[in-house]
């Protein structure tokens, strides 16, 4: 039950799952509802609010399905992903960028000193 601007609403939803007896994994599962308990604008407000959302939906899929094909097509926009490494190469292990390692030295550099300032500070207001 609840309420949209047109009126309250009141749907009944049943839900049949067919489960795996072994793994408990759901091998299908299908969704009803009956929003015969709706007032007549309210029921129209929301098949309208149901419809727009499906219709939002179905246009973001078919997009990503356009851009899969495009992919498909194109030879792939991710190179990364279809690359394999050279099995002997030692520093196969190691990741990032040379900038990213730059600036994490940097990072690294910045707290050490501010350490040593610290404890610098520390040393010379006890003594």
């Amino acid at each position: 039950t609840g309420s949209n601007p047109a009126g309250d609403v009141k749907i009944e939803f049943e839900d049949v799952l067919t489960l795996n007896v072994i793994t408990g994994r759901v091998l299908q599962h299908n969704q009803t509802s009956d929003a015969s308990g709706c007032s007549g604008s309210a029921g129209a407000l929301l098949s309208l609010q149901r419809v727009a959302h499906a219709l939002t939906n179905k246009i973001i899929d078919a997009s990503q399905s356009v851009q899969d094909m495009g992919d498909k097509i194109g030879g792939g926009g991710n190179q990364d992903q279809q690359f394999t490494g050279d099995p002997t190469d030692p520093t196969k292990f190691f990741q990032g960028n040379q900038q990213e390692s730059e600036m994490n030295d940097a990072y690294q550099i910045a707290i050490v000193l501010l350490l040593i300032y610290i404890v610098v500070q520390i040393v010379t207001q006890l003594a």
